[in-house]
């Protein structure tokens, strides 16, 4: 067990679908933590950094179809947008009891944490209230409402740039149809 400040992290090596080995940092943060499952810090083989959501898939309650149909849909959102202020989703992979979600890693942690950290200018927060417009005008140019625009929604990277997170309450207001 490895102790950073507030943080605890737990190093593991786990072999993930399609026999990826990954060095696991376990990072175990209320911040993190989902519902029903957790957010992990993952490293390949080939030096790259994403983060991987793992949602057990045990629980048969109604609340926990319900969770795995939003996560669904936030898959199906994210995979279709490619944007600097929209966090990327590479892909999602399942077994018998979890399904894991794999995504950009942005590693320094949501605008209330930052907030809470730092005293920011008003050019700083300028500079992140016009990258959320950016992302939000994106999504909506393409037909989808975030509808859960928080602080702890959106990520801080190393170089300051502010990515738009957590799409399970987002929709898509139109059909995309090819009629």
């Amino acid at each position: 067990m490895l102790k950073h400040s507030s943080v605890q992290c737990q190093v593991l090596t786990k072999t993930l679908p399609h026999g990826m080995l990954w060095l696991m940092v376990i990072v175990i943060m209320v911040e993190l933590m989902m519902l029903f499952g957790c957010s992990v810090k993952c490293l390949t083989e080939d030096g790259y950094f994403y983060a991987v959501k793992e949602v057990s898939l045990l629980d048969d309650g109604n609340q926990r179809r319900q969770s795995i149909f939003q996560l669904q849909q936030e898959i199906s959102l994210l995979s279709r947008f490619q944007h600097e202020n929209i966090v990327r989703y590479y892909g999602s992979d399942k077994n018998e009891s979890t399904l894991y979600i794999f995504l950009e890693l942005v590693s320094k942690g949501s605008l209330a944490s930052l907030y809470q950290s730092y005293h920011l200018n008003d050019s700083q927060v300028s500079a992140h209230t016009r990258q959320i417009l950016n992302g939000l005008k994106y999504l909506h140019e393409n037909d989808v409402v975030h509808r859960d625009i928080k602080c702890s929604n959106i990520l801080v990277d190393v170089n300051g740039s502010v990515k738009l997170a957590d799409f399970g309450l987002a929709k898509a207001t139109k059909l995309n149809d090819a009629t």
